[in-house]
């Protein structure tokens, strides 16, 4: 059996969980309880995983690149298969499977499909001043990602615009 509590907002008994008061599921029961309760604590509202998908994202890009812009030797190349697979795949494809629960389907288009994408290419045509220039043009945008993850990751935490960051238009 539920065991019951009064409630001082409804002026009626409400059903207690093992964490405390918990509003019932139909409104009619106790409304001014679910209501307080949601104003109290403000709606559950899940992290963003965005910053995880973009950081994923920015060091697997930034690794690949710094081998395809010549900076580091070609010997140490195989360490990208497995940061590709374990962190930009992985926390890529959770990230876009945690998306939609934020109401992002862009993110969770784009994270999903980046992460097949990543697991997917390959140097097919081999032209050298095209793979160099592409390796200069992901280190750059291997920062942009990791600082949109750190702004967002730091604007969340101190609920204010710390870092700016510029959102798409509708």
């Amino acid at each position: 059996m539920l065991k019951t509590q009064f409630c001082s907002l409804s002026g009626r008994n409400c059903v207690l969980s093992a964490f405390g008061r918990r509003p019932p599921r139909r409104r009619s029961v106790c409304p001014e309880l679910a209501e307080a309760s949601e104003t109290t604590r403000g709606g559950w509202r899940p992290a963003d995983p965005g910053p995880l998908g973009l950081a994923g994202f920015a060091l697997t890009t930034f690794v690949l690149s710094m081998f395809n812009a010549g900076l580091v030797s070609k010997a140490g190349e195989p360490v990208v298969l497995g940061l590709a697979l374990a962190y930009g795949g992985i926390a890529q494809l959770l990230a876009g499977m945690w998306e939609p629960r934020t109401g992002n389907t862009f993110g969770a288009v784009a994270f999903t499909s980046v992460t097949f994408f990543l697991l997917g290419i390959g140097n097919a045509n081999e032209t050298e001043g095209l793979i160099e220039a592409g390796g200069w043009f992901g280190l750059a945008t291997a920062v942009a990602a990791w600082y949109a993850s750190f702004a967002a990751v730091t604007n969340s935490t101190f609920g204010r615009t710390v870092l700016p960051v510029f959102p798409l238009g509708h």
